[in-house]
């Protein structure tokens, strides 16, 4: 797990360009869904303790501070297998949590990410939060089978008392979404930055708004196979750049909403789409192009 930092790191010590504006490491942690057979990323059926049920990831309020707890040691584990390498870890410049589809996860993950600064491991790491929110909806449904709205997901993610109990979490320092159809992308984006403006506190730093799409693709997590994407490599890169140019710029009210945007591709976004993507994106301050695959 740890070596593949270091040859990261590797790739992206070139000095930033003109054109690229920053550079360096994202370490990707996923959900717990990814390790259950089948992968959960995408409808967060968690088995006891993780979540209440196989059937349902609607968590009653009398097993949410069990699921909360389990899940908290899940991501504190891997944590912890990172940071334990100060070499490694300092070449860390994010954290990704990324496709998770649960509430609970969201406050386990600002749990762990709690637990990570009191051991005096977290200095200085920025960490976003993501989820797929296929067919443009959140896969966290409610106990009278709503799904959960993207101001409940801004809330998990930034809300100054997430778990419930009084104390202070540590925010997320991006919230989007990933591995997303991009037809979904742009009412999402928008959606999240009113969530955000809503939310806002007075002296509360503006967050990053991270979006990378999928290629266009549908997974089936029964066979494991992918449909053919509807967009070609230029349409595509052209679709998310417009979708990162409007919202780096995104005002509500006057006030501008994003610190910055960081924009990619995730499944079957391949280097054709990347590529893409970054000529659309060449001459736009602001923004980010990454391949998280």
């Amino acid at each position: 797990m740890r070596s593949a930092i270091p040859l990261a790191s590797s790739s992206s010590s070139a000095p930033p360009s003109q054109h690229h504006t920053s550079h360096g490491v994202v370490l990707s942690i996923g959900p717990f869904g990814a390790t259950c057979s089948p992968g959960q990323e995408y409808a967060g059926l968690y088995p006891p303790p993780y979540g209440p049920s196989t059937s349902s990831n609607a968590c009653p309020a009398s097993a949410r501070e069990d699921v909360v707890s389990a899940l908290t040691e899940f991501h504190l584990r891997r944590l912890l297998t990172f940071s334990e390498d100060t070499e490694v870890w300092a070449k860390v410049n994010w954290i990704a949590f990324e496709t998770i589809p649960v509430l609970t996860e969201y406050t386990a993950i600002r749990r762990a990410m709690a637990s990570l600064k009191k051991a005096g491991r977290a200095a200085e790491k920025r960490f976003w939060i993501t989820s797929a929110f296929p067919e443009g909806l959140h896969p966290q449904v409610t106990a009278d089978g709503s799904h959960v709205t993207v101001k409940d997901v801004v809330t998990a993610a930034l809300g100054e008392d997430a778990d419930g109990q009084g104390g202070s979490l540590p925010a997320a320092d991006g919230v989007g979404a990933n591995c997303t159809n991009p037809r979904f992308v742009e009412a999402l984006s928008r959606d999240f930055e009113q969530a955000v403006f809503d939310l806002k506190r007075e002296g509360q730093a503006r967050p990053t708004l991270v979006l990378y799409p999928d290629g266009g693709s549908v997974y089936d997590v029964v066979t494991r196979t992918w449909s053919t994407g509807s967009l070609d490599s230029a349409s595509w890169g052209k679709q998310v750049a417009k979708i990162a140019r409007r919202a780096e710029k995104a005002e509500v009210d006057g006030q501008t909403v994003w610190e910055g945007v960081i924009v990619g591709g995730c499944c079957k976004a391949g280097f054709g789409e990347i590529k893409a993507l970054r000529t659309a994106l060449d001459g736009q301050e602001g923004s980010r192009a990454e391949n998280q695959d």
